[in-house]
């Protein structure tokens, strides 16, 4: 079935049983993170071998409260798949032998979800972008999303976390124009803001340089980089304090500005892996390099490459 269609039977529970299939990896994981969204009371277990889902669909405890994905198929799955009560998901490889007997067996009790690649021509592109945004409370003027396609590409990684970085930006201001476009999104050569902040999450401080070398070829503004970071550690600083009122997630993202399932799914986790104290000490030392950038208090790159080699300490 098409993908939006299986979207549909997965938000309005018409379905608890799915397969996804295809070569767009994205897709897969865009649909799981959605179930995690959905059925956000259930225990989330990724299974990386059929013997782990057999060991959870087996459990006397697990009755219907649980979602599992498994990257894995084996025949002997079959028929606990079919007695399963909770939401379950098989994530199939693009090599997958889908007309296998066995195979074939399991495809008749699953829902199939079609994770295609779009067409890198005509308006498949836009329009998912279009469609990715407005889920989130976002839109475009001017036929802005064409331009993200142009400086982007035919990736829809890279195209989320652009649209990601520009949420954040945005915050509560849900229209996206042209210029906020050209002045966020980076061309498809080379790395993304998102791409070094997530490599400075990890303490990864050799691949942030390389992230930032790349980045900042497409950037015309050191200053953009630092504010895009500033913006970022304010949010899971926001998130900490409000999380410290015992505030659902829900809440916490609608005052924040950030979509519901991404608090959920991953700055929720990151803010609490990170700590009040540190996320406070790295906001101070954020403020303080862009007032050295904005007054030139040296070379731009050697302060923001300082900052960066010294964000794990």
């Amino acid at each position: 079935m098409r993908y939006q269609d299986s979207l549909s039977s997965l938000r309005f529970k018409r379905e608890t049983k799915f397969v996804l299939i295809g070569p767009e990896d994205f897709l897969k994981f865009h649909f799981i993170n959605v179930s995690q969204e959905i059925y956000s009371n259930n225990e989330f277990i990724i299974a990386h071998d059929y013997k782990e889902a057999i060991g959870v669909m087996g459990s006397e405890n697990i009755f219907g409260t649980c979602t599992l994905v498994l990257k894995d198929f084996s025949p002997e799955i079959v028929k606990y798949v079919k007695s399963f009560d909770g939401l379950f998901i098989l994530y199939l490889s693009e090599k997958a032998d889908l007309k296998s007997r066995a195979m074939s067996e399991l495809l008749s009790c699953l829902h199939i979800v079609e994770c295609n690649k779009l067409r890198e021509y005509g308006a498949d592109y836009p329009l998912w972008i279009i469609s990715y945004a407005s889920e989130r409370g976002f839109s475009f003027l001017d036929n802005a999303e064409d331009l993200i396609y142009s400086k982007v590409g035919p990736d829809m990684f890279r195209i989320s976390k652009e649209l990601e970085k520009l949420f954040i930006v945005k915050g509560s201001d849900t229209v996206i124009a042209r210029e906020e476009v050209e002045k966020y999104i980076s061309m498809s050569a080379g790395y993304t803001a998102f791409d070094l902040m997530d490599n400075l999450l990890k303490r990864d401080i050799n691949n942030a340089l390389k992230c930032y070398d790349s980045y900042i070829m497409t950037q015309e503004s050191v200053t953009d980089v630092v504010h895009f970071l500033g913006k970022y550690m304010e949010k899971l600083y926001r998130i900490l304090l409000l999380r410290e009122q015992k505030m659902e997630p829900d809440d916490i993202a609608d005052i924040v500005g950030i979509p519901r399932f991404l608090v959920k799914t991953k700055y929720m986790s990151r803010a609490l892996n990170l700590g009040k104290s540190f996320i406070t000490s790295k906001i101070d030392e954020l403020c303080t390099l862009d007032a050295q950038l904005r007054l030139f208090k040296g070379d731009k790159n050697i302060l923001l490459k300082k900052f960066i080699i010294g964000y794990a300490n």
